[in-house]
């Protein structure tokens, strides 16, 4: 009878119809009560373009986004319970529900209200998520706006119950098309604040902007049809299954389809490890950035019509989708990928000059940089583990045990400089007696030539001049200590069993920023309403990792040397004629409060000096430590000697041999591997210098290169090797090896004597 019952409500279709000419949306006169045949509910995040940019003002949406990747069947379901919950949810905009934290490591946020997914501890670009039950081809969620509309009518409908049911005359029984509005008009309809919303996108888009009549096909098989399209019965059942938006006509399908997008599945899952990067594109790629830029900048300087614009903001698009697509594995059950994985080294990076640029660019970006270190980090662990899992888990701890893939460190970017408000336009607010601005603006300044070139240089090279303007000097500190205390809550949020330790790193500029921070920490982190969250870190930091730190010169220049902060009271009480600790005041140092310090650059490196002379100045009579690549287990992998040919008419460029002759001894004829011969050996110091050197580094030594075999010794090498750390193995490999290594047990300083050219005894000890 009910099945009779609904026969009378819908009637027979005709031999054809024409779509749009009745509206069949209003309730059925008989409601079905039997619940609806589950299907499988799987969330998509997009890829391809973001909803917004950060530090983008003028980005505006285009398009709707067509790249869609699932989440992990583990994210899913808590997105789907937690996306249940919130619906049931008097007030959703402040429920504990809205939030999911999501993919690797949960290092993104997925909101269940605005539907977007944005990262969870830094600043990026924001994506649109959807809740996938209807979908088109090759499994691409339907527009949540739309699915809705059809998954509340397939619930009312029941095409799984009663469609192509016999009748009493022998007629299947099947239901008429429905109409449905279009996404853009439920999205306007919806008001925000008590405002009615405008639609985002500028293109127009035949799925999302056009109303659609619905007809059900099968059980899980349905049509969308623009309305108003005259098509016969006919072409409609044989276009069962086909898509086309010129024709207005798409098929969708319900219920996630395991099958269909395995690989893309599979792809999220790996992730790209470092040994999956060509180390040679990623290095064209770097080098790239800083060939292009100031073409860039005058491109969009010339760049006036909407075709230009378009053509530029695809480009940097597709650059946040490869970002998005191969920074992060989103297998996030597996252990070393898991956001609930134990945690033992907790890592917060610093950024130098040059970050203003990504506004502009978006191949300058540092988190992306954070992320491929977090990856090599992992990728190392594993690849390494006859080294590092007995030093992370304990020399009994051996063998295939998945938990042990598990490197135990994560690592977040801190990104400052959008914080600062300073740049070409910047106006100081002074003014003269006449009542106009005292001060012009910079790009006043600038002579109009060559003009794009200068605003580069300007936007990366003024960062270092504003760290050296009192003002916005202090500004900047206080900008990084509350990014890094606001990170640090907001992980304690995330993971509260966290009992870990912290760290940092600052690359070029921002090693300068992070070693004046830890100078100015007071030796007990002060409490109530002593503590200054613009002043004061929350936490103890256990090492500092300096890279390509121009530390040694700025200290030079300040004339300060760099001591161990317990010395600090030393220096405050010594008789000022007690030549063993000094000559001046405590005021002619810096007392880092850091357990360990460790100054990591390579031989090239034109921004990175050496810190360890300014510790004492007898070290300068010792070579930095060389960091010998590790080699895989049972396998002989050795960057020096794969990489380390150099051409001989690279040494003879006169440019080149003045930089080498100043880095090694020059002979004739230099190789890459010579900038690291000589033994180590036992340094013969005395107690003063073995205080200060242990003070600072639980090895005995402070500075440390990089093998270099990666590099061609030349200038754009040279320059290039600054912007590099991030992608290196070797410093993966040393941070790894030092978060767990155990203090030296004696207090000799090893390392191998700097002999000079003209010094003709290679074992002659230090004086």
């Amino acid at each position: 009878m009910l099945a009779k019952g609904l026969t009378l409500q819908y009637g027979i279709l005709k031999r054809s119809v024409f779509l749009g000419a009745r509206n069949y949306s209003s309730p059925a006169s008989i409601t079905v009560t039997t619940h609806a045949k589950p299907t499988s509910v799987r969330w998509f995040y997009a890829t391809d373009i973001p909803n917004t940019k950060p530090h983008h003002p003028t980005y505006k949406l285009v398009k709707r986004p067509a790249k869609f990747l699932p989440f992990t069947r583990e994210d899913s379901k808590r997105l789907e319970d937690s996306f249940c919950k919130l619906s049931k949810e008097s007030n959703k905009e402040t429920s504990k529900y809205r939030h999911v934290n999501v993919n690797e490591d949960g290092l993104f946020s997925a909101d269940l209200v605005t539907k977007i997914i944005k990262p969870t501890y830094w600043i990026g670009p924001t994506y649109e998520i959807r809740r996938g039950i209807w979908f088109l081809d090759e499994n691409q969620p339907l527009p949540d706006l739309l699915s809705e509309q059809v998954e509340e009518n397939y619930r009312r409908y029941r095409p799984d119950h009663f469609l192509g049911e016999a009748l009493e005359k022998g007629e299947k029984h099947q239901i008429p098309p429905i109409q449905l509005k279009s996404e853009k008009d439920v999205y306007e309809s919806k008001l925000k604040n008590g405002v009615k919303r405008r639609w985002p996108f500028k293109e127009f888009d035949d799925l999302s902007d056009a109303p659609k009549i619905l007809q059900f096909k099968s059980d899980n098989l349905a049509l969308l049809v623009n309305k108003g399209q005259l098509l016969p019965q006919l072409i409609l059942e044989n276009l069962a299954g086909y898509s086309n938006s010129v024709f207005g006509l798409y098929t969708i399908t319900r219920g996630y389809e395991e099958k269909m997008n395995r690989s893309n599945e599979m792809l999220n899952k790996r992730g790209k490890s470092s040994s999956d990067i060509d180390k040679k594109s990623e290095a064209d790629n770097k080098l790239g950035r800083m060939q292009n830029l100031a073409g860039e900048d005058k491109k969009k300087g010339e760049e006036t019509d909407g075709e230009g614009d378009k053509n530029f903001l695809s480009e940097t698009n597709h650059k946040f989708q490869n970002f998005m697509e191969n920074d992060f594995s989103n297998a996030s059950v597996v252990t070393e990928n898991s956001q609930d994985r134990e945690v033992e080294h907790l890592i917060l990076c610093v950024h130098g000059i040059g970050q203003f640029l990504s506004s502009k660019y978006a191949s300058v970006n540092f988190a992306h940089d954070c992320n491929h270190m977090r990856q090599l980090l992992k990728t190392e662990f594993v690849k390494k583990s006859h080294q590092f899992v007995p030093l992370a888990y304990g020399e009994e701890k051996q063998g295939e045990d998945v938990k042990f893939k598990n490197c135990k460190t994560q690592i977040l970017p801190i990104v400052w400089r959008y914080n600062i408000d300073f740049g070409l336009n910047y106006l100081y607010n002074e003014y003269g007696k006449d009542g106009e601005y005292r001060l012009p603006k910079l790009s006043n300044l600038n002579i109009d030539a060559v003009t794009p070139l200068r605003n580069l240089t300007a936007d990366a090279l003024l960062d270092i001049l504003l760290f050296y303007e009192p003002k916005f000097k202090q500004e900047i500190l206080e900008c990084v200590t509350e990014s890094a205390n606001q990170i640090y809550d907001k992980y304690l949020a995330n993971h509260p069993s966290f009992k870990g330790k912290v760290s940092l790193i600052g690359h070029s500029l921002g090693s300068s920023i992070v070693l004046d921070i830890l100078s100015k920490q007071p030796d007990k982190i002060p409490t109530g309403t002593d503590f200054n969250a613009k002043e004061h870190l929350k936490f103890d930091v256990e090492n500092f990792f300096s890279l390509g730190s121009p530390n040694g010169v700025f200290k030079f220049l300040e004339r300060k040397n760099l001591y161990p902060r317990s010395f600090r009271k030393k220096m405050e009480t010594t008789d000022k004629t007690d030549h063993k600790l000094g000559s001046e005041s405590a005021g002619t140092a810096v007392y880092p409060k850091v357990n360990n310090l460790y100054n990591i650059f390579y031989a090239t490196d034109l921004v990175a000096y050496r810190v360890e002379p300014l510790i004492h100045t007898s070290m300068s009579k010792v070579k930095p430590k060389n960091i010998r690549p590790i080699s895989e287990e049972n396998i002989i992998t050795s960057k020096i000697k794969d990489m380390s040919k150099s051409s001989s008419d690279i040494l003879s460029n006169k440019v080149v041999r003045t930089i080498v002759e100043n880095t090694v001894t020059w002979q004739g004829s230099v190789s890459t591997a010579n900038l690291f011969n000589g033994k180590e050996s036992i340094i013969d110091t005395n107690n003063l210098v073995k205080d200060l050197m242990f003070g600072l580094n639980k090895n005995g030594r402070v500075d440390y290169v990089l093998p270099q075999g990666m590099f061609d010794i030349d200038m754009i090498n040279a320059v290039y090797s600054h912007i590099q750390y991030f992608d290196d193995a070797a410093v993966a490999d040393l941070i790894l090896n030092e978060l767990w290594r155990k203090p030296t047990p004696n207090r000799d300083v090893i390392g191998v004597p700097n002999i000079a050219p003209n010094q003709s005894n290679p074992d002659q000890g230090l004086p």
